[in-house]
């Protein structure tokens, strides 16, 4: 029981982006379930996706922005979403990302763990990266470090998506800007205003 989800807001130049991924993904796999998250406003419409919807076998559910993601006024905190998924395994794809391949590997390879992804490049070869600061991150919660892993592409099996956004990911989102968590200097500096915090709710969890 496998689907293939994306959250995006109705804007065109999102929606733009999401479908080249989508059309990328079908050149590859033409029956793999995909769900289209469009978030936004009550009245919004998602022109395009709406368009393309049956050419490229969408599903797409309009949601409005979750509670958490409103309070924190973060858009990504909508990948709440992902945790009303009923199937077990769920491999959450952002709008930007570019598919060479069949994405039926990845849950073949991958179908025997409860969470897959892909270690970030960006954030560990960073030249002010310290890796120390998140290593006491994990201590301070009382968990085992793990690596940085990539938010933008992940797979979770056996229902693990429910528990990671049930609660956990506002919350630890939160917890990432309050400045309580020793990689707090790093998530602000410069200037990058929490914008990773994300990735590291789904280490944290």
């Amino acid at each position: 029981d496998r689907v293939c989800c994306y959250i995006t807001s109705p804007d065109k130049f999102y929606s733009k982006m999401v479908l080249n991924s989508v059309s990328m993904l079908r050149a590859h796999n033409k029956t793999v379930k995909v769900r289209v998250f469009v978030v936004g406003k009550d009245g919004e419409e998602a022109e395009l996706v709406d368009k393309y919807a049956d050419f490229l076998n969408i599903e797409v559910v309009r949601k409005p922005w979750t509670k958490s993601a409103a309070e924190q006024k973060y858009f990504i905190l909508n990948r709440e979403y992902l945790g009303e998924c009923p199937e077990s395994s769920v491999l959450h794809i952002d709008g930007d990302t570019f598919i060479f391949g069949d994405v039926e590997k990845i849950f073949e390879r991958y179908k025997d763990v409860d969470f897959a992804g892909a270690v970030d490049q960006y954030i560990t070869n960073s030249p002010d990266w310290d890796r120390g600061n998140m290593d006491k991150t994990f201590e301070y919660f009382g968990a085992f470090p793990v690596h940085v892993f990539n938010g933008g592409v992940t797979l979770w099996n056996n229902g693990t998506v429910r528990g990671w956004t049930d609660g956990f990911l506002a919350d630890a989102c939160a917890r990432c800007e309050s400045g309580e968590l020793p990689i707090y200097p790093w998530l602000i500096n410069g200037g990058r205003d929490c914008y990773h915090k994300e990735t590291f709710a789904v280490c944290l969890y």
